[in-house]
């Protein structure tokens, strides 16, 4: 089973939709159609990525990380990372294990910020016997995330693909094609 994880990549929607999609662009976003289509590639995990400046595509890399919910966490205290980078996700940028899988092999070396989330207070108001109602811890991780003095580059929660596909190089350049 997989971690809870989810990797955003623009669909092919969202890549037509913008200014880039409509001049012709995107061509700089890959994806390989063989890996899309595989039998093995988890494709529940993938997400639309649609940035928060409409209209625009997305050159970021991005890693979200969340800590354990299942702990009891005070005002302030981290609550998971933001991860600011600029590798892309290739083997190329990050690197892979050996097919030995003896030793892990590092094939380019570049640089990323670490960015705490921390937890903010949730105003969720007392029950009608006074006591106080516990906040959502999704609630809580939403609105962290928000006040993260980073801010972060695209749409959440992540939009589900259903039913669309990711932006491949050489698709047709309108949505009518």
């Amino acid at each position: 089973e997989l971690p809870p994880i989810q990797v955003a990549f623009p669909t092919r929607e969202t890549v037509l939709g913008s200014l880039a999609g409509q001049l012709g662009g995107g061509g700089s976003i890959r994806f390989n159609p063989s890996h899309w289509n595989a039998s093995t590639f988890p494709k529940e995990i993938i997400r639309d990525c649609i940035s928060i400046r409409s209209g625009t595509l997305m050159h970021s890399k991005v890693i979200i990380g969340r800590l354990p919910v299942n702990r009891s966490v005070s005002v302030g205290e981290p609550i998971g990372w933001i991860y600011f980078g600029s590798h892309n996700f290739t083997r190329a940028a990050w690197g892979g294990i050996a097919q030995s899988a003896s030793h892990l092999t590092i094939n380019n070396f570049e640089i990323g910020v670490l960015v705490p989330v921390r937890q903010v207070a949730l105003n969720v108001g007392h029950r009608l016997d006074g006591k106080t109602v516990e906040p959502d811890p999704d609630q809580v991780w939403e609105e962290s995330l928000r006040k993260c003095p980073v801010p972060i580059p695209f749409v959440r929660p992540l939009p589900k693909y259903s039913g669309k596909t990711p932006w491949f190089p050489g698709q047709q350049s309108s949505a009518a094609d």
